[in-house]
């Protein structure tokens, strides 16, 4: 079976999990808010640490069968800083969506002003130096989103209280992400943001590599999908406006792969990661 990362999210759902590796380990659980979970016929789920390739199966009172029609395998990912104005310029022009949790049966989709609004909140906060913890600050991280240009292909399953994910193909989605010192790295990335909130630092935007269409078994790459020229454009406007991130950390020098704005890199001097992990930004 093909092993598919994941992609920490939060949500609110019913589940059983299978995690595979030497063995395989079946626990039931109950999926409440403050968990993390990424939508598709597979899922990947990290409550806990480090990135782990785990795969469950969300079962769902409100629906029958699975919710998704693929199978999203590894992703492309881009891990950047850039301010609410900066990000502003970024969507612009795309269609944002909850990819996540369920909806309002009139659901369609996110309000742009909103999301950024949402955005400058949790800069905001951040470059003001606190420190975030999660059960008092989750609702600044809650920015889970997707970005499409192709409402079409956004679909959502009645259920009998909300509407859920069913997707015909996958958009790029978004949300924020944290890093914390590993090994010999002062900066490293793919860690549980409800484990971490204190050490946020940026954004990472998604578009998976590959999908498998659940019934046909067809595997679909990524740029024969709808929205990867959505992914080509963010992608580009990012890099457009941003450069690597340098840091300096015991007198070495380190490239993290995020990538930065020069605002931003002013702000992120004030970052409460930025005090404690104690780097110094080249």
């Amino acid at each position: 079976m093909t092993s598919f990362r994941h992609v920490s999210q939060p949500g609110i759902f019913d589940g059983k999990i299978t995690k595979k590796g030497s063995s395989e380990e079946v626990c039931q659980g109950v999926f409440q808010k403050h968990r993390r979970f990424s939508i598709g016929c597979a899922f990947s789920l990290l409550p806990f640490g480090i990135d782990d390739i785990i795969t469950y199966n969300i079962i769902h009172q409100q629906i029958e069968g699975e919710s998704m029609k693929y199978i999203e395998s590894t992703m492309n990912k881009i891990w950047f800083l850039v301010t609410p104005f900066e990000l502003e310029k970024v969507l612009s022009g795309f269609h944002l969506v909850i990819t996540n949790t369920g909806v309002k049966r009139d659901y369609s989709e996110n309000s742009f002003k909103d999301y950024i609004r949402s955005y400058e909140n949790l800069y905001r906060f951040l470059s003001s130096g606190q420190r975030a913890e999660w059960k008092a600050n989750y609702n600044l991280f809650e920015i889970e989103i997707g970005i499409t240009r192709h409402l079409n292909n956004i679909v959502y399953k009645p259920g009998t209280l909300l509407s859920i994910p069913d997707f015909i193909q996958p958009c790029v989605t978004m949300g924020p992400f944290c890093v914390i010192p590993y090994g010999d790295a002062p900066l490293t990335k793919g860690w549980s943001l409800s484990q971490f909130p204190e050490n946020t630092i940026g954004l990472v935007i998604r578009f998976p590599t590959k999908i498998r269409f659940c019934e046909s078994g067809e595997e679909q790459k990524a740029d024969m999908l709808d929205d990867y020229e959505t992914w080509s454009e963010l992608k580009n406007r990012i890099r457009s406006i941003t450069v690597p991130l340098k840091i300096k950390n015991n007198s070495k020098e380190y490239n993290p792969h995020i990538r930065i704005s020069d605002q931003a890199k002013i702000d992120l001097q004030c970052f409460y990661v930025k005090k404690t992990l104690n780097f110094e930004i080249i």
